[in-house]
Formats: C-alpha cells, structure tokens, sequence
C-alpha cells in the first residue's frame, strides 16, 4: 500500500485535531447547559424555602441559558401554579411538554392546575397521561386521588372515593415518606368513621413529619373516641413541639375543662390570651371556667363576665360570647344588664335559642306576659329539637298563661 503526499496530508490533519481535543479535554468549559443545571437546581433550593421570587430568577436563567431545557420549563411553571396565575403556569408546562413529550411531570401539574379550576375530566385525563408516561410517580397518585374525591363530591358517586382510597394508598407504597398523603389518608378515614386506620395514618404522618398540627388533630380524634387520656398526650405534645400553637393550647384547655381541672384549663387559655390578644375563642373559653368555678367562688362572675366581655369586643359578633356574658351578668345579679346582652344577642342571631329561652324566662319573672308568650313561641319555633326539656316547659307555661303561638 502506498500513502499519497495526500493521504499523509489528510493524517497529519487527523492528528493536529486529535491533539487539540485531546488537549481541551483536560480542561472541559462549563458549558451553557451545565450552568443552566447549576441555575435550575438553585430555583430548587429557592423553591423548597418557599422564596417563590428568587426561584423564578434561577428557573429563567436557566432558561435563557437552554431554551430547551424542560425541567427548568416545568419548574416555571410550577411557580406560578403556586401563585395561582394559571394561564402562565399552563403555558409553561405546555412549552416543557413540547421540549420533551416523554415528560410525565408536566401532565401531572397541568393536572393540578386543571383540578384547582375545576376542570375535574381534563385534570383527570392529564394524571392519567402522566401516570401512564411514569406510573412510579407518588404525587400523581396523590393528585389522581384528590380529583377522584372531588368527582365523588360533585357527582355524588361514592364508589370514586374507592379510587382516591386506592390512588393514596399507590402514593404512600411508592414513598412511606409522603405526611400529607398520609394526612389525607387519616381525614378521609376519619370522615368515614374508620377511626382505627385514621389513627394508623395519623402515626404515620407523624413519623414523617412530627408537627404539632397533627398531633392535635390526633387528640381530637382521640377526643371523639372517648379516649380523653390519650387526646391529652397528643394536645400536650403539640404544645411541646410548638408552645406558640394556640390550637394546640385550645385542645388543651377544653381537655382539662372536660375533666373539670379548672385551673389547668384557665392556665392554658391564659396562654392563649398572652400570645394572642385577639384570639376570641381563648377568652370565651376562660369565660367558660370562669363561670365554673363561680359556682363555689362568686367572685368569680365578675372574672366570668370580664373574659365574655372581652371576647365581645374582639369579635361584635360573637353571639354566644355576648349570651354567656348576659347569663354571668344575670348570675351576678344584674337583670337589666343580663336583658341587653340577650337582647344584643338576637340582633347578631334572631334564631339564637338559649336566648330566646332565657329572655322569656325573664319576661315572665318580670310579669311582661306579652314578651314572655313572644319569646317563648320564637324559641319553640328556633330550637328543632335540640332542647327538649325547655320546650317542654316553655308550652306548659304558654298553656299556664292561656296563649298560643301563631301557626
């Protein structure tokens, strides 16, 4: 074999290019697509501190650096799902799709954002897409079992709450690790009467992610069970993992209010009234002690009637606030009183039964017949049911007075 003048030329060629790519790969550039990994993987990081700004700059950059990166597109997209600009967050995970249209990902957000608008078919459709394109995807599964509820809502089909059951249970076998599958899972059950497994996925929630959320909505649970012991372990870690919880300061307090520990409870929803001013249910709540330990201690109405009246000035429209506060008003002696919170009562709630009930109580004990047959015919047509004993005696006494109520 002969080698040509050209042929050599040709090889010298090879050479000379070998050699400088050989050269350049001892120190490789950081090439545009590698910055724009660095870039998305920041909005990332951003995006799980929940700095929804700085990760939208990080996810446009990378952008700009790759125009056809879909993970950076998808992640665009993401933010403004968050924020709930719909129209943009669709258009970027359409444009991901259209970069890579094997990407399960982006189906599922479109999805998400399908079933935030109510467009339960198409957000069905799109999961399903994605579940087909990766079926290992736990937060599919998650949302694919958010829409299949609320179709069984809307459409009153029980037999799809068997598949949001199915699809949470595929979430939760793809990753133990998922709390607010977990958590869906435990309200759901909950909300069916299971209270066994719903305490099964509340513990799991918990091993996932410890909060003081879920173990006062354990206590709650426990609560409705009967299980008061248990409830007041759950509440008392709550307010050991977070002590501000005012929720969990709350569960607490009407534990102790159940088991009649007076000063235990009025400690917690002190604690509640300190951190917050203005939390209306704290002071109705110590109002509500109050009144329970005025019954051995008188002078304890007038603590009674300071917590009503300061739930009242929170909250104008707390009805109950303002009856509690006319009945410790009555207890302390103070008719008249008692008869203006009553009757500011019924301007918040015309309906409000033990009002009612009580005004004609008084109506009568003041010998204001007229006023008594009204209010007690109002209270027998507000009460449905629910107070049987005082409806009893509210038409024994109408019959006493010689009255009727209208038909």
């Amino acid at each position: 074999m002969f080698i040509t003048r050209d042929t050599m030329s040709d090889l010298l060629r090879f050479f000379i290019i070998f050699f400088l790519l050989f050269a350049c790969a001892k120190k490789p550039p950081i090439l545009p697509h590698e910055q724009a990994v660095f870039h998305n993987n920041q909005g990332i990081t951003y995006l799980s501190q929940g700095d929804l700004d700085r990760a939208e700059f990080e996810f446009k950059t990378a952008i700009e650096l790759n125009q056809k990166y879909a993970e950076a597109q998808n992640n665009l997209g993401i933010i403004h799902k968050l924020r709930g600009e719909h129209a943009k967050a669709l258009r970027a995970f359409a444009r991901s799709i259209e970069i890579d249209e094997d990407y399960a990902v982006p189906h599922n957000e479109i999805g998400a954002v399908y079933l935030a608008q109510g467009k339960l078919d198409d957000a069905l459709s799109q999961i399903k897409t994605s579940l087909k394109k990766d079926p290992t995807s736990a937060d599919a599964n998650y949302n694919l079992g958010l829409v299949w509820m609320e179709k069984a809502k809307k459409e009153k089909r029980p037999e799809y709450k068997l598949e949001a059951e199915k699809a949470w249970k595929r979430a939760t076998d793809l990753n133990p690790n998922l709390d607010y599958v977990h958590l869906r899972m435990a309200e759901y059950y909950r909300e069916g009467g299971d209270f066994e497994r719903a305490i099964i996925r509340y513990r799991l929630t918990l091993e996932a992610n410890p909060s003081a959320d879920t173990w006062t909505r354990l206590g709650t649970l426990y609560l409705e069970k009967g299980d008061a012991f248990k409830a007041q372990n759950c509440f008392q870690k709550a307010a050991e993992l977070d002590p501000d919880s005012e929720e969990a300061l709350l569960k607490l307090g009407l534990f102790f209010l159940d088991q009649k520990r007076f000063d235990d409870a009025a400690a917690a929803f002190l604690a509640v009234t300190d951190q917050n001013p203005f939390n209306e249910k704290g002071w109705f709540y110590l109002g509500t002690v109050r009144l329970a330990q005025a019954q051995n201690d008188p002078a304890e109405w007038k603590n009674a009637i300071a917590a009503f009246a300061k739930a009242k000035e929170v909250n104008p429209n707390y009805a109950d606030a303002s009856y509690n506060l006319g009945w410790a008003h009555l207890k302390n002696g103070d008719m008249l009183q008692a008869r203006e919170e009553w009757q500011y009562t019924l301007v918040i709630d015309p309906g409000h039964s033990q009002t009612l009930y009580n005004l004609a109580t008084l109506d009568q004990h003041q010998g204001l017949k007229n006023d008594a047959v009204k209010h007690f015919c109002q209270f027998l047509a507000s009460e449905k049911g629910r107070f049987p004993a005082e409806a009893k005696i509210a038409q024994q006494v109408l019959g006493q007075m010689g009255s009727k109520c209208p038909e």
